[in-house]
Parts: C-alpha cells; structure tokens; sequence
C-alpha cells in the first residue's frame, strides 16, 4: 500500500510541561513557516502552532504560553485580516494550552474530553514540585470530543483524532488540512514527545 507523506518537520520536545516561571518570554521571538497551501506554523515557545488561513477566516492549532498570546496575534496578522473562528487543542499541557485564556473569549476552543477535564481541576506535578490552578472558565474547552471530530473550514476538513492508545490521556491529532495533508500530533517516544507535521508529496511504501 502506497501513502503519500513527506516528513516537513520533526521538534523532539525535551518536556511538554516546562515550567512557566522557569521562561523569559519577553525574549521569545515567533517564527512564521509556511507548511503547504494555507497552512502555516509557528514556532516560539513549546508546542508549536498550526495555523490554517483562508476565506472562513483563521484556525490555530494549540497556542503556547498566554505571555506569548500578544506575539502570537501579531504573526497571525501577517498571515491574513481574518478574524480568528476556532482553537483546537490536542493536548493540555500548558505550552498547549496557556493561551486559551487570550484566545478563548475570540474563539470557541475545541478539545477531546479529558483535556476539558484536565483544565477544569487542579493539577499537581511531584516532577516540576508545583501546584497549577485550574483553569478559568474563558480559557475551557466549550465544545469537546469522545473520539473524533471534524470542522470544515476554508473549503477543507479539519480532523482531530484521539489516540486511545497514546501514553497521555488527553492527546489527539489535527489533520490540517486534507488538501495539503498536514497533521500536527502529539504522541509518546522514547526522547520525549514527538510532535510531527506530515505534508503530501512523495511517496513512501509501509
């Protein structure tokens, strides 16, 4: 069976929880990569962000940190005059996560269950020695998923898929978008966590 994938980009995350405090974001400087089509990344700090641009307006893939929440707006407006429609989550970890309380009262935030879940208690790390409050109600997920769930924007399908089988209970995938192939994931390696963005293009037998 033949598929269609080239690997675009490969970030071996050392830690998806790094500590917040830990972090000077007034140094952090968001990088904007064209992926295919009309979709972007970008890179700052944590997980990075998917981004699809287009006639519906814009769609984002996870949001970083919340002090990163400015920069991060200024990088969507070089994409587009869009207003922003839809924030997905596939994890909620806070460089997943930490902007939903910028974005959330822009957008409706989508999100598998469990990562509601997570956000809405508190959350105790023994590795990190901390304590996290959870969440306001502006920064929780408002519409959630069991399995799967699709959002067709700018002419495509948008698909986020749980992972039954992921290390972390709260971790899905966003195909974005179906034209161009593009999947942001988040799941369990040896070196951390692995989050990858697969493009369309050449071919590859498995």
């Amino acid at each position: 069976m033949k598929k269609y994938l080239l690997l675009a980009a490969i970030i071996l995350l050392c830690s998806s929880a790094m500590p917040t405090l830990a972090q000077d974001f007034s140094k952090v400087e968001i990088k904007v990569t064209k992926v295919a089509g009309n979709v972007y990344m970008l890179e700052g700090s944590g997980g990075n962000i998917g981004v699809s641009v287009g006639p519906d307006g814009i769609l984002i893939v996870d949001d970083q940190f919340a002090p990163l929440a400015d920069k991060i707006k200024a990088a969507l407006k070089t994409l587009g005059e869009g207003k922003l429609k839809f924030v997905l989550n596939t994890h909620y970890h806070g460089d997943h996560t930490g902007g939903n309380i910028a974005f959330g009262p822009d957008a409706p935030i989508i999100a598998q269950t469990n990562v509601r879940k997570r956000l809405s208690e508190e959350q105790k790390s023994k590795f990190f020695n901390r304590t996290t409050p959870a969440s306001p109600k502006e920064a929780l997920p408002v519409i959630t998923f069991d399995n799967a769930v699709s959002v067709f924007f700018n002419g495509e399908e948008v698909k986020v898929v749980h992972f039954l089988t992921a290390t972390l209970t709260a971790t899905a995938s966003s195909s974005l978008p179906a034209r161009t192939s593009c999947t942001w994931a988040m799941t369990s390696s040896t070196a951390g966590f692995r989050l990858s963005i697969l493009k369309q293009a050449a071919t590859w037998k498995g």
